[in-house]
Parts: C-alpha cells; sequence; structure tokens
C-alpha cells in the first residue's frame, strides 16, 4: 500500500513539476489558475511524501524533499516510527495524548472558540479550505509579551509542557527551550 501511495506522489510532484516549468505568465487567468493548482499540488504530495519517507525511517530523502520546498527543519523521524512495545516508554506515557482541565483562563478559551468557530473569518482569511500545506511559527522565546491569541494559549501552556517533557525525559526537553530526545 505504501508503494502504490509512493508511486502517486511522485507522479503528482512531477506533474507539478512540468507545471512549473510549462509555467507561462502571458497565458489566460484559467489557463494560469489551472497550472498553479497542479504546482500547488505537487508541492503538497512533495510533503505528503516527505512524510511517508519519515514514517518509513528514510529521513535523508525526506530532508530532501523539505529542502527543495524551502524547509529547514522537521521534526525527527522517530517521531513518526510506530511505537514499540518491546521497550516501555518513559513514564509510560510517551505517545500518549496530554489531556489538561482548567489550564487555559476562560477568556483565552471563549476567545478561541470565537475565533476558530466555523464561519469565523479566520478560515477565508487563511485560505481554507486550501490544498497547501503551510504553518504556523511563534517564537515562544521572545521576552515581548505576546499579542495573538495563539500565543497566549502557547505561552500559558509552554510551562506544562516544559515540566510534562522534564518528567519524560530526565537531562532533556527542560525549560530551557531544549527539545526532548
Amino acid at each position: 500500500m505504501a508503494e502504490a501511495e509512493e508511486a502517486r506522489l511522485r507522479r503528482v510532484i512531477a506533474a507539478g513539476a512540468r507545471a512549473a516549468a510549462r509555467l507561462d505568465t502571458s497565458s489566460t487567468s484559467a489557463k494560469l489558475k489551472q497550472a498553479a493548482g497542479r504546482v500547488a499540488a505537487g508541492a503538497t504530495a512533495q510533503h505528503d511524501l516527505a512524510l511517508l519517507c519519515s514514517r518509513q525511517g528514510r529521513g535523508s530523502e525526506a530532508d530532501r524533499l523539505l529542502r527543495a520546498l524551502g524547509m529547514r527543519h522537521r521534526l525527527s523521524v522517530s517521531i513518526f516510527a510506530p511505537p514499540s512495545t518491546a521497550t516501555p516508554s518513559p513514564a509510560g506515557l510517551c505517545g500518549a495524548p496530554i489531556v489538561l482541565d482548567g489550564v487555559l483562563p476562560p477568556a483565552v478559551i471563549a476567545g478561541l472558540q470565537r475565533a476558530l468557530r466555523p464561519g469565523a473569518a479566520f478560515w477565508e482569511e487563511h485560505g481554507y479550505p486550501t490544498p497547501c500545506f503551510f504553518s504556523y511559527r511563534h517564537d515562544l522565546t521572545a521576552s515581548k509579551p505576546p499579542l495573538l491569541l495563539v500565543e497566549q494559549a502557547a505561552r500559558l501552556l509552554q510551562p506544562l509542557m516544559e515540566r510534562h517533557a522534564a518528567d519524560l525525559y530526565p537531562g532533556g526537553g527542560g525549560g530551557d527551550g531544549s527539545a526532548a530526545p
């Protein structure tokens, strides 16, 4: 199954690359939109193929694919590996979701619910639904106070996550912003 998915993704990537190579800005808007859609689908497929490679432990290939998309960092391949039952995980929790009730103030929760509800302006302003992958990055080490609601929530959750990481990975992943192994 993974081989068929990889072959399909490679075909979409190749079609996107061909569309990008043939892109003629003097074309009609309909043709430009169609070509742009193929290019975007190719980039999305390239990202998906990098995820597939990561899940299969092929980190070098994932790196090559992601670098071509302009990405400089990725999660460790071990994050994508299926959990092993042979070795118990630290504190028995690694890989399990973390559920924390009552850690965010009601005003922050209400604000997030309002901003991200179906039909909220956020979705249209950010182009959802989209065939393209994108992400948001927020610097949690900045000394300035968080302005965005999502940054406020992340800053409130950060010490709890750092404590959890320190419990799971003694000697790493603590409050210094370092990643757990």
